[in-house]
């Protein structure tokens, strides 16, 4: 075994003295060379690179955070259109056997919901990991809110332990909500938590191809022409399509 031979400040030493004394170490040889094993324990952790945890790299990046977005982007297909008179939501709907059933089981499952219902005025679909998406809509329901500005704070709350926390990762599902408490407004969350406000938007494995076609397709219209417009988006695949219409005020 290699020697190493290291000179300690006066006081060091005294402390290292103790600690034999007190009998946590056989000898002053045995505490530098635990004390050498923790250094590089910590050391090789920080070399595996700014992914393990949501910190800052020397870029500015959140690799985290990004990879969060990369799960997003792998999930079905999702469309939100905002609309005169209200908003619509529509998705890919896909069953998925159970592991090791191969596809016998598909036929005995009951379809996945991908837009929910939070509450009488706000729709939301998602994409991303479902147990995460679960988590998010199971915070939602228990939120109250009677405007847009304390749903987005609502939504901000939910997100945000998930990127302030070492022990935890980014929450990998992004969401299209769309809400009808104050007027017919649409919204898309990042799995950061920041929220965006669009006239109409997709998040999912095809969002590319949607948004230009949104581009190019989208104008003012009604719930009923909005509805048309997804299902026309989505062709070919099973499609689930859940609208609201904002609520008609009477007159004085």
């Amino acid at each position: 075994m290699a020697e190493i031979r290291i000179q300690v400040a006066e006081e060091v030493d005294r402390y290292l003295e103790s600690a034999v004394s007190m009998g946590l170490f056989t000898n002053k040889a045995e505490i530098a060379r635990a004390a050498i094993v923790q250094y590089m324990s910590t050391i090789m952790q920080m070399s595996k690179g700014y992914d393990n945890e949501v910190m800052f790299s020397p870029e500015g990046r959140l690799y985290q955070l990004e990879y969060a977005r990369c799960a997003t982007s792998r999930g079905l297909t999702t469309i939100g259109i905002a609309c005169t008179d209200g908003v619509v939501i529509a998705s890919e709907t896909a069953l998925q056997s159970a592991p090791g059933d191969g596809d016998a089981s598909k036929s005995l499952m009951v379809p996945y919901e991908k837009v929910v219902r939070i509450g009488e005025s706000v729709i939301v679909g998602s994409s991303g990991l479902v147990m995460d998406g679960h988590l998010v809509m199971d915070a939602l329901r228990k939120a109250k809110f009677h405007s847009d500005s304390e749903l987005l704070s609502s939504v901000r709350e939910t997100y945000k332990p998930y990127l302030y926390s070492r022990d935890v990762r980014p929450l990998g599902i992004g969401l299209v909500m769309g809400s009808v408490l104050d007027g017919a407004h649409l919204f898309q969350v990042d799995p950061s938590g920041a929220i965006m406000e669009f006239r109409a938007t997709a998040i999912g494995r095809g969002k590319d191809e949607a948004a230009k076609a949104l581009s190019v397709k989208h104008k003012p219209m009604n719930v009923s022409d909005g509805e048309a417009l997804a299902r026309e988006l989505l062709a070919g695949r099973d499609v689930q399509v859940v609208s609201l219409e904002c609520p008609k005020r009477g007159r004085k």
